[in-house]
């Protein structure tokens, strides 16, 4: 048996008849690709700035909740945290008039960015008979019951992001 060497044959390439197809090919797709990578990154800024918008909503929410709760609590005051009720705040509401808003900034919750602020307004005036029974016509006490609203604002100047937060007290 003899060996017999194997026939290789040359392809001709065609470089001639290409006229750089190759090149305008590469220059289309990298169009392609970069126009797709733009959209993804307006996108994704999109993105970016509804996630700072929520996050502000989020903190305007919870300062102005801090705000409301802090003003009950020094009306109410908290017996076991040694905080005495102070009712001076609503003494002065009340001097104000019926619906008319009293607005006091609060300046532990806010700082250079934020501004809180807790309006006290006094609602009409309730009474409740006190000691009524079958045969109550003598003695009976009228004691006056006083309601308010309690708002609690917190707003972020620079992005004019707010919150309003209201609560109805009644107080005896």
């Amino acid at each position: 048996m003899k060996l017999q060497p194997l026939k290789v044959h040359a392809m001709k390439c065609g470089v001639k008849r290409q006229n750089g197809a190759v090149l305008v090919m590469c220059l289309v797709l990298l169009l392609v690709i970069t126009l797709i990578a733009i959209a993804g990154l307006s996108g994704a800024s999109d993105q970016v700035r509804m996630v700072n918008n929520a996050q502000q909503i989020n903190t305007t929410f919870q300062t102005a909740d801090s705000a409301m709760s802090q003003a009950i609590t020094l009306i109410d005051g908290q017996p076991l945290g040694g905080i005495e009720g102070n009712s001076q705040i609503l003494a002065a509401v009340i001097d104000a008039g019926i619906n008319v808003p009293v607005v006091i900034n609060s300046e532990q919750l806010s700082d250079d960015s934020i501004s809180v602020y807790v309006t006290y307004t006094h609602q009409k005036n309730s009474a409740l008979m006190t000691g009524v029974s079958l045969n109550a016509d003598e003695n009976t006490t009228l004691i006056s019951r006083q309601q308010f609203i309690i708002q609690g604002s917190a707003i972020i100047e620079s992005s004019g992001a707010h919150s309003t937060l209201r609560k109805g007290i009644s107080y005896e």
